[in-house]
């Protein structure tokens, strides 16, 4: 990987020519940010973009980043979205973004956030971070897996969507690079929390996509259900959740490299419900806040540590 460069309006309409000789000043819907002439000082210092589902969630982990960093900043952190969809914090040169549940919303922020930073004119090397929660198999709560491949519920490592009545495929090839980077972090902080690395399958929603028995609809079997995980557990796939497989393809469409990393919240080969009390979320979540913080602080101050993508 060479020597990063600035991203720019340029560099956008190398991807999207629609942009071209567009005089209108543009707007992120979604988050209900103006493309003025502030945003490059605002964001363009910007180095990873952290991406999780909840917007409480989000703000939490914006919260500890803060707090663990010591950025110097005199004012409460600001969400600079001013809409309801999504949320948007930054901390020290970190986005942190809430994508909502499943590959449709995250599509949408996601376009979005990488218009930003080229509006902004960040690095073309900002990576970009899903930190999730995910069922497991075999695997106990609170054991953190790292995506070395992703898949859909048809164990497919590409991402398919209908664009004018064709169907685009996207690559969903996982960044090598990013992956042996955490496993080497996570074994020099000697954190509690197991962490594996093997396939992640993607799902379309919570329910039959994945397997579960307590939908609302619902026509196969407890034990053609448990044949399925088990088929699934032996083809490598270690967890599952509904955002992996689009946010490594439109990164690495969009040019941007991508990892994957989500705390096991139940054993689905045990169970389909979740099973921790309220008061259990926070402690099982601080592992991977603490891995990801480091990661941070590797990306802000020796980021050509990642330089080794396959």
């Amino acid at each position: 990987m060479g020597e990063s460069k600035r991203l720019s309006l340029e560099s956008l309409c190398a991807r999207n020519s629609n942009f071209k000789n567009n005089n209108s000043v543009d707007t992120l819907f979604h988050i209900g940010v103006v493309m003025d002439d502030t945003i490059p000082s605002q964001f363009g210092d910007v180095r990873v973009v952290c991406m999780g589902g909840s917007p409480s969630r989000m703000q939490h982990f914006a919260e500890y980043l803060s707090q663990e960093l010591a950025c110097d900043v005199t004012e409460p952190l600001t969400n600079h979205s001013t809409t309801d969809r999504y949320v948007v914090y930054k901390v020290c040169s970190v986005l942190c973004v809430s994508h909502g549940i499943g590959i449709p919303s995250l599509f949408i922020i996601l376009n979005e956030i990488i218009k930003l930073l080229h509006y902004a004119g960040c690095r073309d090397d900002v990576i970009f971070l899903r930190m999730g929660t995910c069922g497991g198999l075999g695997l106990e709560p609170g054991t953190l897996v790292v995506s070395e491949r992703v898949v859909d519920g048809l164990l497919r490592d590409h991402f398919e969507q209908p664009v004018l009545g064709k169907l685009k495929v996207y690559s969903a090839e996982v960044d090598k690079g990013l992956v042996d980077n955490m496993v080497r972090l996570h074994g020099d902080m000697g954190l509690s929390a197991p962490l594996v690395v093997g396939t992640t399958m993607c799902a379309g929603d919570f329910y039959e996509g994945q397997g579960r028995l307590d939908g609302a609809i619902c026509d196969y079997t407890a034990p053609e259900k448990m044949e399925y995980l088990q088929r699934l557990h032996a083809d490598g796939v270690r967890n599952i959740e509904m955002e992996s497989l689009g946010v490594v393809a439109l990164c690495r469409a969009s040019g941007f490299r991508a990892v994957v990393i989500a705390t096991v919240l139940v054993n689905r080969l045990q169970g389909d419900l979740v099973q921790l009390k309220p008061s259990e979320f926070k402690d099982i979540e601080l592992p991977v806040y603490k891995l990801v913080k480091e990661f941070v602080i590797q990306q802000q101050f020796n980021p050509t540590v990642n330089n080794c993508s396959q």
